[in-house]
């Protein structure tokens, strides 16, 4: 089968590093040369590093992609206190009932009983500090903060050395036949025949926008609709931490993204609440520098209804896209991919393939859903903010009563992991406030956790001794 991807960005380099390696399929992929990705910057979870390592050298794509570790987000100024969300729970998260996370909660020390939370407050990464660039020394739990031009040039650069055909030029028509299927595609440097068609043209869907799959809009609940994006050198600001950073605004946030070499940063807000001058002025004064904007990106929250229609698959920012919060977009596309390998090896059915896609970016609607609930701040916009419906029932039980682990309904098990919930329910204040008697052996398993942390810390790297290997 002839299998196209049209667009270069991390989306498509991702499918045809991960269809080459998983199918038979013959891969092309059309991009243009004078087209640039989107952002400056980009974070994200754990499951991007499994492709990572899954397919390359971990060491040497750190190396040339100008990378450094991700152990969570350190949200700021969106609720009472500053909290983190760190990619692994407490050591009780996967119990039926997560007592180290009440535990620190009713006595202000949370960030004790995540790993991951402790190395990110203390600027430490989960690497023993015997680790060098040639050979990392990890738990291999943390993810990624990415130059997005490195690291799109990087998976292109391999792609091309497993086989992957690529194509500079442009997508000028899109032709199909009577049942709609696209059967070529006419470019500026001739017409292209395929058997299916995988969309990964972001925003402009230049080939789904044929199939007039309806959009499922989430602005409801999520409205931010405006990116605009900047870099800072590091000597700007001090960043010791190897987490990204969220800071509450007015009418959104702002993020911060420590690669290597700057640190990519990026407003997202709506703009019914502010101008692009207001919302700058906003960050200039917490950064107490004035920023250089590089790209502006207007946007719409929700997803198609269909991920696939015909012979072609939207994926990427083509299929769905929330907003920038909790790095989503790229966990979507490989667990997309993962599902559509299943499909074009005749596994599961069409059907099922785009109920898979379709309930995973719900659950991550509600899970984004949930940061908007917190009402530190005191304005129309954040007071306006509704939670969707999941959201709004965990939100209502966590004030009742102690969460279970049956009490999230994680039918779908790549939906929203519950300690991710359980940590943001904490950091917004959200839990109940009600006495909990805790047994003698949760104490004491609390007890060897403080006696064994210690140890850990430390043997770990440092953040800066990590950048400063390179």
């Amino acid at each position: 089968m002839k299998i196209v991807i049209v667009g270069g960005g991390t989306a498509g380099w991702i499918s045809a590093l991960m269809l080459k390696k998983e199918t038979d399929h013959e891969i092309s992929l059309i991009d243009s040369s004078g087209v640039g990705p989107l952002g400056v910057g980009e974070s994200t979870t754990g499951l991007f590093q499994d492709v990572i390592r899954k397919y390359f050298v971990e060491e040497e794509f750190v190396q040339e992609c100008g990378v450094t570790p991700k152990l969570g987000t350190e949200f700021i100024g969106w609720s009472e206190k500053n909290f983190y969300s760190p990619l692994t729970g407490t050591f009780s998260s996967h119990n039926e009932f997560d007592y180290a996370l009440y535990y620190g909660y009713k006595n202000d020390n949370l960030n004790n009983y995540s790993k991951f939370s402790l190395l990110s407050n203390n600027s430490k990464i989960n690497f023993s500090n015997k680790t060098t660039e040639k050979e990392f020394i990890s738990d291999k739990n943390n993810a990624y903060h990415l130059d997005t031009f490195k690291t799109i040039e990087y998976l292109k650069k391999k792609c091309i050395q497993f086989g992957v055909k690529f194509i500079d030029a442009k997508v000028l028509e899109t032709n199909l036949n009577w049942r709609k299927k696209v059967t070529s595609l006419e470019t500026s440097v001739g017409n292209i025949d395929c058997d299916f068609i995988i969309d990964c043209s972001g925003f402009n869907r230049i080939v789904a926008s044929k199939q007039k799959s309806r959009f499922i809009s989430y602005e409801k609940w999520l409205s931010v609709n405006t990116a605009l994006t900047f870099n800072l050198p590091w000597d700007v600001v001090k960043y010791p931490k190897p987490v990204t950073t969220s800071i509450a605004l007015s009418c959104g946030w702002m993020w911060m993204i420590p690669t290597r070499h700057s640190i990519g940063c990026g407003i997202v807000f709506d703009k019914n609440f502010a101008t692009e001058d207001q919302i700058i002025s906003e960050v200039n004064e917490i950064l107490h520098v004035q920023i250089d904007v590089k790209k502006k990106i207007n946007f719409r929250s929700g997803r198609l209804q269909n991920a696939l229609t015909q012979n072609v698959t939207t994926v990427g920012t083509s299929y769905s896209f929330l907003e920038p919060l909790q790095a989503t977009s790229i966990h979507t596309t490989i667990l997309q991919i993962q599902f559509l390998v299943k499909y074009l090896n005749a596994e599961i059915k069409r059907k099922k393939y785009n109920k898979f896609c379709g309930e995973v970016v719900d659950s991550y609607a509600d899970f984004v859903s949930l940061h908007y609930q917190f009402k530190h701040i005191d304005n129309k916009f954040w007071n306006g903010r509704k939670p969707r419906r999941y959201t709004n029932y965990i939100i209502k039980k966590s004030k009742k009563s102690f969460l279970n682990l049956k009490d999230y309904k994680t039918d779908n098990g790549h939906k929203v992991g519950h300690f991710l919930w359980s940590y943001v329910l904490a950091g917004g204040q959200l839990l109940t406030e009600k006495d909990f008697n805790f047994s003698d052996t949760q104490l004491k398993n609390i007890r060897y956790w403080e006696r064994q942390i210690i140890p850990t810390l430390n043997s770990s790297m440092t953040f800066d001794q990590f950048r400063s290997m390179y």
